[in-house]
């Protein structure tokens, strides 16, 4: 089987973390979130993948490489235009012609097994299979409501109050027959959970749903981008954490300078060649970035620093998330919800 990686979205709920990024490139854990995404199609066994590109696509290209990292294979497709989840397929169809195929979003994050899905998806012979999940924020995704034999009924994109009808979310994880590939227009934009999906149960195809009991959770605004770095300080799900746990609950990457006096209060990850000056506290719940200096008597407190930040000493951070390259200067603090995008550059 091969698998898509669907990577070209704006992701316009993130700002200001995506104005100088594509949305899979924002970093959960100190690795870009597509990273997690390739990690897991590469531990299936899936040696093909392709994914879309449309904002900086370089950056995703210069990251993820042919793919040989994670024991695939990349090809990449650039829409100058977006063409919609499913439409992204449209310019794909001999890629995917042979086998059936899994399509996954790259700011999705879960510990699901393509493994285990695929031998539902054969064993009730359907032509799509949809991962579902029980969740309480059902008016932020589409619902599914399925049979008593896992049968997809019906897909409601968005609901209000008056429209719930299932338990049951689409996570935009899917497994689809070839044959789908006939009903998607070419170079038009087309979208699986409005377009494709409704079509096919209009016709009677076997449509699935698959339930996934197991870690999901879609990166796509900034309060689930936070929550989900406590899930997996936690130890929620089966996602990969970098570095090596040098302590319970702390995580530490290569050529890490700790100055003398420094507190670090587990869970915490400290990033490759970071540098905690002396009597610096490192708080519960905060991942330092790759190459990030944290100044003498400064604190970080339940806060996400990506690439190369610069706290300057006795400054205090709490609850905020700090993108590349970010300085504070001497004896400031900044509070909870504080957020530091990266500039545009001009």
């Amino acid at each position: 089987m091969k698998a898509m990686v669907l990577a070209a979205g704006a992701g316009t709920r993130l700002r200001p973390l995506t104005l100088a990024r594509p949305k899979p490139m924002v970093p959960v854990v100190n690795i870009p979130n597509i990273g997690h995404v390739f990690e897991r199609i590469g531990r299936a066994g899936v040696k093909e993948v392709a994914t879309n590109l449309h904002i900086y696509p370089q950056q995703i290209k210069n990251y993820a490489g042919t793919g040989k990292k994670w024991g695939i294979d990349i090809t990449y497709s650039h829409e100058k235009e977006l063409l919609g989840t499913a439409g992204s397929l449209s310019v794909l169809k001999k890629f995917f012609k042979d086998s059936p195929f899994f399509v996954l979003s790259g700011d999705g994050l879960c510990d699901l097994s393509l493994s285990e899905l695929a031998a539902f998806h054969k064993r009730k012979k359907a032509t799509a299979t949809v991962v579902l999940v029980k969740t309480d924020a059902k008016f932020d995704y589409g619902l599914v409501r399925i049979d008593g034999r896992s049968r997809v009924k019906a897909l409601l994109e968005k609901p209000n109050w008056g429209d719930i009808y299932s338990p049951y979310i689409n996570t935009g994880i899917y497994v689809f027959e070839p044959e789908v590939l006939e009903r998607i227009p070419d170079n038009s934009f087309f979208d699986f959970a409005r377009d494709l999906l409704p079509r096919l149960i209009a016709e009677n195809a076997a449509i699935y749903g698959y339930i996934h009991d197991g870690y999901w959770r879609d990166i796509g605004n900034l309060k689930e981008y936070r929550a989900a770095h406590k899930d997996i300080l936690d130890g929620v799900g089966d996602i990969k954490l970098p570095g090596t746990q040098t302590q319970r609950g702390v995580w530490m990457g290569k050529n890490v300078r700790i100055g003398k006096g420094v507190r670090l209060t587990a869970p915490v990850i400290i990033g490759n060649g970071a540098n905690i000056k002396k009597y610096a506290k490192i708080n519960s719940y905060s991942i330092i970035g790759d190459d990030c200096t944290i100044g003498e008597s400064a604190v970080i407190d339940a806060s996400i620093l990506w690439e190369n930040v610069e706290v300057s000493k006795k400054v205090h951070v709490v609850g905020c998330v700090l993108s590349d390259n970010t300085v504070l200067k001497e004896s400031v603090s900044f509070y909870e919800g504080a957020i530091i995008g990266a500039q545009v550059e001009s």
